[in-house]
């Protein structure tokens, strides 16, 4: 059980740590405002068109 709770500790703090290297980079957090204002106006496309372009144009495994 301690094992667990440090390997979900672990998860945790990596996710928490490649947040503040998101927050802390300007150029990231434009390019997600962006892409909200581009869903919020209706742009945008479904994520399975998007993998499915990307398995056509070799870019993804299936």
């Amino acid at each position: 059980m301690d094992r667990k709770l440090l390997l979900d500790t672990k998860r945790l703090l990596e996710e928490l740590l490649g947040t503040l290297d998101i927050a802390e980079n300007p150029e990231e957090i434009e390019g997600m405002e962006e892409a909200e204002k581009e869903l919020a106006e209706g742009e945008g496309r479904p994520l399975s068109e998007f993998v499915d372009e990307l398995k056509r144009k070799g870019s993804m495994k299936s």
